[in-house]
């Protein structure tokens, strides 16, 4: 009924429906829920990780709960944007309601591992509703939908109920921090890859659990080998993303031969771009044979497309055990790189409808 009502009202704009409450199939009338009122404690939290994994196995995959929390006294000691960071920022969207009731931490700055950071300054609005989105995702694509660590090793019939980590999207491995106090949390890795600590670049090979030291910056975050991760420069706001100005990270790993990625655009709000061809794709291509390295990126736009501008592109390639002896650029040695520590960067462009070739040798 909203959908339809929106769909006659507001038939320019993209319905997007923030809800308490759905089903299997929801997600078809642009449903985005949440799960209600949750308590701002650790009782409050611990679920919430299980909840978002449930709702994506329905194809719910834009999901996330109250951030912050909503319920409960001030003088509670946990609150779900220090010990449960993995519930606000590596989610597909963020939730926050009652402001005058939140333990929000300003900027969202401060990780903490059991204690209460101080409140937001107060407003003349005690009731609010921030969504922020993902830049580089969108609803139609789900990237970053919490999925369960079994779709990385189906045949281990453990992780179908494994909640201590989950894949956000398909690159990102979190494990939530749901015990208050601790010092440190073992995570498996499942098998297949190489797993990347996110934030010290030190590698792990999958098909083990690890162990890894807890800290007030951040809570375990590990990259799937093979991973291409499109990212932007911090804005203030996503209307204010520059797709042409993009980031791409590729993290080698010697058992992985082959990855693909497709970054899809347009303009956010108008309903059915894509299938009346108002959009832009960067679609990027990897294949790894040891001693050399190819990344293919291709530009497409659809038939009715016209916001498409070369596009200014910083390629980063992670975890190289060596430096490469020359990097081939659309069959031009490319002369200005930088190399730093097991890591490869390079400058190119691309202009549309084109593709442009990166070879690493070795």
């Amino acid at each position: 009924m909203i959908f339809d009502g929106y769909t006659q009202n507001f038939p320019k704009i993209r319905p997007f429906i923030l809800m308490r409450a759905g089903y299997a199939g929801s997600q078809r009338f642009g449903l985005i829920p949440w799960s209600g009122d949750v308590s701002r404690s650790w009782g409050g939290l611990v679920p919430q990780p299980e909840i978002a994994l449930q709702m994506g196995m329905q194809g719910l995959g834009y999901m996330h709960s109250d951030l912050g929390g909503f319920a409960g006294g001030e003088k509670s000691t946990t609150n779900f944007t220090s010990d449960g960071s993995s519930m606000v920022f590596f989610s597909p969207f963020f939730v926050h309601m009652r402001k005058n009731k939140s333990h929000l931490n300003q900027y969202f700055k401060t990780i903490s591992l059991g204690h209460t950071p101080k409140r937001p300054s107060n407003s003349d609005t005690n009731y609010y509703l921030i969504t922020i989105h993902l830049p580089l995702t969108t609803a139609k694509q789900e990237f970053h939908s919490c999925v369960r660590c079994f779709f990385c090793e189906p045949n281990n019939q453990q992780l179908l109920t494994y909640d201590k980590a989950y894949m956000w999207g398909d690159a990102f491995l979190i494990s939530p921090v749901k015990e208050q106090g601790l010092k440190e949390q073992t995570v498996y890795l499942p098998k297949g890859f190489t797993w990347t600590d996110f934030y010290t670049n030190k590698q792990y090979k999958g098909g083990q659990n690890i162990t890894l030291p807890l800290t007030i910056n951040h809570i375990p975050v590990l990259i799937k080998g093979g991973s291409i991760i499109p990212m932007l420069e911090k804005v203030a706001a996503t209307t204010k993303a520059n797709f042409n100005q993009l980031q791409i990270h590729y993290y080698l790993d010697p058992l992985v031969n082959k990855s693909s990625y497709s970054l899809y655009n347009d303009d956010g709000e108008t309903p059915n771009n894509f299938n009346n061809g108002n959009y832009e794709k960067l679609n990027i291509a990897a294949t790894n044979s040891g001693k050399q390295l190819t990344i293919i990126l291709t530009s497409e736009t659809g038939s009715t497309y016209t916001l498409f501008s070369e596009k200014a592109i910083q390629l980063t390639v992670h975890n190289s055990t060596q430096k490469p002896k020359k990097i081939i650029v659309n069959g031009k040695k490319q002369v200005v790189w930088r190399w730093n520590d097991g890591v490869a960067t390079i400058n190119i462009t691309l202009p549309e409808a084109s593709s442009t070739k990166v070879i690493l040798k070795y």
